[in-house]
């Protein structure tokens, strides 16, 4: 009787398993990509197609400013979430 049918103890049940880990955290930025998941309302869909459709041609300079705009804003963000 040894070995055949005796999986009904804590460390089979833990042999048998698939454990797989875990991550918990606040996603504080998440209500930013609201657009990606349903319902897909007209006004999703709005903004979704504006961030797809508009593009704008700043050339080089409103390139390097818009580059030193968000890393202002990234650095500002990440100073008040991350102290």
């Amino acid at each position: 009787n040894s070995g055949m049918g005796r999986y009904h103890g804590k460390y089979s049940f833990d042999q048998l398993s698939h454990l797989r880990s875990c991550l918990i955290k606040k996603l504080k930025m998440e209500g930013v990509n609201d657009m990606r998941y349903p319902p897909h309302t007209p006004k999703k869909l709005g903004w979704a197609r504006f961030f797809i459709l508009k593009t704008f041609d700043l050339g080089w300079v409103g390139r390097m400013l818009l580059l030193a705009l968000l890393a202002v804003v990234a650095a500002v963000l990440l100073q008040k979430y991350f102290r």
